[in-house]
């Protein structure tokens, strides 16, 4: 019964010979007993579904290189990169082919994979470094490059152009046409990713990045932050967060280290971040540009009696102000279980400018986004605020009526960056 049930949720065959993830001793094997219970650990049964950290290599050129990590994945992490452009499309992957989860990985083993119409998947090559794989009747081609610091370096030859080498600094690789420029500050965001994204500010030499999020798992905020020369930007940088804090006192939050960082430009509007991050693995996230702003307003701001906490704020064109504000939750015994420790919390502050010269702003709580989910998280208001511009700070009067909190206040804040 379970077995068959198994095929009402889409699972097939494991343990097959054209299922290279197959495990005979698993519900869906030949075994329908097994010890293990409903444990099937394969892609076949997944659909490769984008939680599975599937990576879509749309180029239609050369990608040079391609770059995986070999270790230090997830039990159930994947890590797949799919080649499209043949009638029936390839992955490239780190997963070995036989036996349920946890997954083993090989030390500088690559899988190479060919997906079926019928969303199954067949290997069809494992390479090691130096070694090339041929895709059938094409002159199109894998290069293994080579294995070094737990990362993989390929060629993917999808053109008859052979790419130039190609250094990589700190684990990431930097495009030759790639750059840092004040004109990038503003709101970014990976479209589709909905919900979530990045508040980029460059000036005087210096680059600070927030990368406003959700926890994996469930739906609770979380944010990031880091700062770096532009050189350094593009080679790779030290991105941290924080754990602990409240909303009434913040200076309760320790700061940790998340990972590393890249950020770079390729265009006014497009973008590229990449992380690896301690527990969360590595991955790209294209990003577009929402809005630019070279307001004297935009910036970072915190309040001195607040520290752990804080604000970016945007004056875009029209008087239209908006930023974030990365704060805390009430930290209840119920919050820190359901949200695995972690009280983290960011509001969207957005409204325009109003006859008196102050800013009206609304709150907007968002609700329903996951970490790295393509599924679109909604905001939905909490509150307002008034932003008034006091010499060189400005005073944030708020008052907070949902997301478990019920206060209004007022603070001064002094410009952080």
């Amino acid at each position: 019964m379970k077995h068959e049930l198994g095929h009402n949720f889409g699972w097939h065959h494991s343990g097959t010979p054209s299922s290279e993830y197959g495990d005979g001793t698993s519900i869906m094997g030949a075994n329908r007993s097994p010890p293990g219970g409903i444990l099937s650990g394969h892609i076949l049964q997944a659909g490769l579904a984008p939680d599975l950290n599937l990576i879509t290599t749309t180029q239609q050129i050369v990608v040079a290189p391609l770059e995986i990590q070999i270790a230090g994945l997830h039990d159930n992490e994947y890590r797949h990169h799919m080649i499209l452009g043949f009638a029936v499309p390839y992955t490239i992957s780190l997963r070995t082919t036989k036996g349920p989860l946890p997954v083993r990985i090989d030390p500088c083993t690559v899988q190479i994979h060919q997906v079926r119409s019928d969303k199954r998947t067949k290997q069809v090559a494992r390479l090691m470094p130096g070694d090339t794989y041929n895709f059938t009747n094409s002159t199109k081609s894998i290069e293994y490059l080579e294995c070094a610091n737990t990362r993989a370096r390929l060629n993917v030859l999808l053109s008859d152009e052979i790419p130039e080498p190609q250094e990589i600094r700190n684990g990431f690789y930097t495009p030759p046409d790639a750059y840092i420029s004040e004109a990038a500050t503003g709101a970014w965001y990976n479209p589709a990713q909905v919900g979530q994204g990045f508040d980029i500010q460059i000036r005087n030499d210096r680059v600070a990045v927030y990368w406003y999020t959700f926890n994996e798992g469930d739906s609770a905020r979380r944010w990031y932050y880091g700062t770096c020369i532009p050189a350094d930007c593009m080679d790779g940088f030290t991105f941290y967060t924080t754990e602990q804090g409240t909303f009434a006192n913040p200076k309760l939050r320790t700061q940790t280290v998340a990972g590393t960082g890249q950020l770079y430009f390729l265009a006014d509007d497009v973008g590229m971040f990449n992380y690896d991050f301690i527990g969360y693995g590595r991955d790209a996230i294209p990003i577009t540009a929402i809005e630019h702003s070279d307001s004297p307003l935009s910036g970072s701001w915190f309040n001195t009696d607040k520290e752990g906490s804080g604000f970016t704020l945007h004056e875009f064109p029209m008087g239209h102000m908006a930023g974030y504000w990365f704060t805390y939750g009430p930290q209840s015994t119920l919050e820190r279980v359901r949200n695995k420790g972690h009280t983290q919390r960011w509001y969207l502050v957005s409204g325009y400018l109003n006859d008196s010269g102050m800013y009206d702003l609304t709150i907007y709580e968002a609700q329903g986004g996951r970490w790295r989910s393509y599924a679109a998280a909604t905001l939905h208001p909490v509150g307002s605020a008034v932003v008034t511009v006091i010499g060189d700070r400005l005073k944030f009067s708020y008052e907070l009526t949902d997301d478990h909190i019920d206060t209004r206040g007022s603070q001064i804040l002094k410009r952080l960056f």
